[in-house]
């Protein structure tokens, strides 16, 4: 082959090695880091979004268009798209903070020491199936009673205790426990309660309330129970 044809070969072959790094630039990767940042700063926001319904609306919509993009193959729109979501969503987060007081006190005004005291049973224990951490649809009605109690007292911060049964090693069963009141926690976060009102503590099977060795004992005790701190 002549020096003039090696050249030209050369020349074909580059040209065609820029094309397919130019298209692969093109193509690009889809952002799914940014997407799950997006995503995490949202669900932050969720437990303030009464107080900033604007904002938080806000952060839904451009979350969910950057979604869209990157079903259409729009990654680089999708990205730009992801950090305004998150943006916003940072951005609704402390709006809701920075309201949250004001905002819980027009909607739900404080009763009376009395009226506390009473209303202090309607904080329901939910339970749980066995070797489970998932919340059950009646668990979740009654957390959801639980979270109305708590918005009509904006003071009022909650421990969640996390209880097994005594079937598994000691360790299992303290892990097991958190992994329940955590899963309570992250419920009634998204249904608008702070987190800093939501302590978490798991007892394992430590503190049984039937000491039976049979089925309708060991229901009894895989629970999760709450108790008010202030």
């Amino acid at each position: 082959m002549s020096s003039k044809n090696l050249t030209r070969s050369l020349a074909r072959l580059l040209a065609l090695l820029l094309g397919v790094a130019f298209l692969a630039l093109a193509c690009g990767e889809p952002p799914t880091k940014a997407l799950e940042d997006a995503e995490n700063s949202l669900l932050e926001a969720a437990s303030v979004s009464e107080c900033a319904e604007e904002e938080f609306r806000k952060a839904e919509e451009a979350l969910a268009k950057a979604k869209q993009l990157v079903e259409e193959g729009e990654y680089d729109e999708a990205a730009i798209q992801a950090a305004k979501a998150k943006q916003l969503a940072d951005n609704a987060k402390a709006a809701g903070e920075a309201n949250w007081d004001d905002c819980q006190k027009a909607k739900n005004p404080p009763d009376t020491e009395g009226q506390f005291e009473v209303a202090l049973d309607k904080m329901e224990t939910v339970y749980f199936d066995f070797n489970e951490s998932a919340l059950t649809d009646e668990a979740k009605k009654k957390l959801q009673k639980n979270v109305e109690w708590m918005k009509r007292r904006p003071e009022a911060k909650v421990r969640i205790e996390g209880h097994c049964d005594e079937q598994g090693t000691t360790d299992y069963n303290l892990a097991l426990g958190e992994l329940r009141g955590q899963t309570v926690r992250k419920y009634m976060m998204q249904l608008g309660i702070k987190p800093d009102r939501l302590a978490v503590v798991s007892y394992g099977s430590e503190l049984p309330v039937d000491l039976g060795l049979n089925a309708d004992a060991y229901a009894k005790n895989r629970r999760a129970e709450f108790k008010v701190l202030q």
